[in-house]
């Protein structure tokens, strides 16, 4: 039997794959790393075992727009942010398990982010693909945005 030094949870968001789940039986536990894509929203339920640590990637635009647990990431108890990288924010996390999410929305032409801090950010896909330019107040009209 191997001993587990490092744990990777890096799921490859690719595609027509909207969910995946899957798990490991390890010598210390099982390893459970379950996510579910709807449009750019992405719920990811991770399950490391007792005397282990893991690195997990969560795919989002922002590190502020990540909830895990219904908390803010600085507020989720064994869960310490490394750093983004390639489109992914980049977590260390300790035994236990982890329900991040992300709050995005996207439709054909706009995303609009509401980051855990309650900043706003709405991006015009057509003029800004890049998402470099944040709409202002009064830089177009929209009767309303619903967010449940």
């Amino acid at each position: 039997h191997g001993i587990i030094k490092k744990i990777i949870i890096k799921p490859n968001v690719v595609g027509d794959l909207h969910w995946v789940e899957s798990s490991y039986d390890s010598v210390h536990g099982r390893i459970t790393s379950n996510w579910r894509k709807r449009g750019d929203q992405l719920s990811m339920d991770v399950i490391i075992p007792a005397s282990t640590t893991a690195t997990v990637y969560v795919t989002c635009e922002a590190v502020s727009a990540i909830t895990e647990g219904r908390k803010t990431i600085d507020k989720s108890e064994g869960v310490t942010f490394l750093r983004m990288e390639e489109g992914r924010a980049v977590f260390e996390v300790a035994a236990g398990s982890y329900a991040f999410r992300s709050e995005m929305i996207e439709c054909e032409h706009w995303r609009y982010i509401r980051h855990v801090d309650g900043a706003e950010k709405l991006y015009d896909h057509r003029k800004d693909p890049n998402r470099v330019t944040t709409m202002e107040p009064g830089g177009m009209c929209i009767d309303s945005i619903e967010i449940r």
